[in-house]
């Protein structure tokens, strides 16, 4: 079954030099907790927060369920080592702070800004709300070094970081998408996400998606099902030139008490007319790999080399 999804704008990419750093995948959230049983009594729990706030409209951010790939940097002098999420759909960084001592700052390690040199306080506050919950604390500034400590990195002085004292995820345009029969031609602002397991899509469009790839919806967990073994592709036009993504990348292997499935890495997402309408996930950067140009503020893709 094939799909193909249409952008208005092909971003290409120049750049005059490159960093390498290696990352560390992990299981999301959503994938350990379905194969733990645990993921509908989540669903059921969140929507019931959702329904109590009542007229309250949120903002949606990113919802770190969806996490996998990890990196390390260091922050200050001497360094002080982090494992922070490379996040393209976050604008800010922000580390534990020593001064955090609530519940979710427990077990992790936290930076402590009288120990640097390099450390400039700024001292406003800052806060931010994701899917599932928030950080908060003051603004500061430090050395950040992305890569191991004692490896080649990338050094970047008087980086602006969030020092988190409370704890509780770069645009284009979409034309149209096509899977199987089933086609759109609308229009739609994107965003590529590192911080996103999955690929959010209107919930129209990923209703007539599911039903060309003839996928089953669990209500419970509210995820689409399919076949291990169906041939699935999905194709996006960026610019006129299309990209498609494999099956392998658009069946995620769970496991279901003693049975295996695999789950469309989809999931249902309403702007309210803010913010992308489309989140393109891990399914398509592992397909593609992104290159983000800052200098010229575009993004360029290029076909990823994977094992069959």
């Amino acid at each position: 079954m094939r799909l193909t999804v249409a952008f208005l704008t092909l971003v290409g990419c120049t750049m005059a030099g490159v960093y390498k750093t290696q990352v560390l995948k992990v299981e999301s959230p959503r994938l350990r907790m379905m194969r733990e049983g645990t993921w509908a009594k989540f669903v059921e729990e969140r929507n019931a927060i959702r329904i109590a706030m009542g007229n309250v409209v949120p903002q949606a951010v990113n919802d770190f369920t969806d996490v996998q790939y990890l990196g390390n940097v260091t922050l200050g002098t001497p360094e002080q080592a982090f494992t922070v999420v490379l996040d393209t759909g976050s604008a800010n960084l922000w580390i534990p702070d020593s001064s955090c001592n609530n519940l979710a700052c427990k077990n992790k390690r936290k930076y402590k800004a009288s120990e640097s040199s390099t450390y400039k306080k700024n001292g406003h506050p800052w806060s931010i709300q994701y899917g599932t919950g928030a950080a908060q604390g003051i603004l500061g500034e430090e050395t950040v070094r992305f890569g191991d400590q004692g490896t080649e990195q990338l050094v970047v002085p008087e980086c602006g970081f969030g020092q988190a004292s409370h704890l509780a995820p770069f645009f284009t345009h979409m034309e149209g998408i096509k899977a199987g029969y089933y086609s759109n031609k609308n229009g739609w602002e994107v965003m590529s996400d590192t911080g996103t397991s999955f690929i959010g899509a209107p919930n129209p469009i990923l209703r007539g998606i599911a039903e060309a790839f003839m996928a089953r919806h669990d209500h419970r967990s509210d995820v689409y099902l399919v076949p291990c073994d169906a041939d699935l592709s999905l194709d996006l036009v960026i610019g006129g030139k299309s990209y498609t993504i494999k099956g392998r990348n658009l069946a995620v292997h769970a496991v279901k008490g003693n049975d295996e499935i695999c789950v469309l890495p989809f999931f249902g997402k309403d702007s309210m007319g803010f913010g992308p309408q489309w989140l393109l996930g891990d399914p398509f950067i592992r397909q593609y790999c992104n290159i983000h140009d800052f200098e010229k503020k575009q993004i360029g893709f290029a076909e990823s080399k994977q094992q069959d």
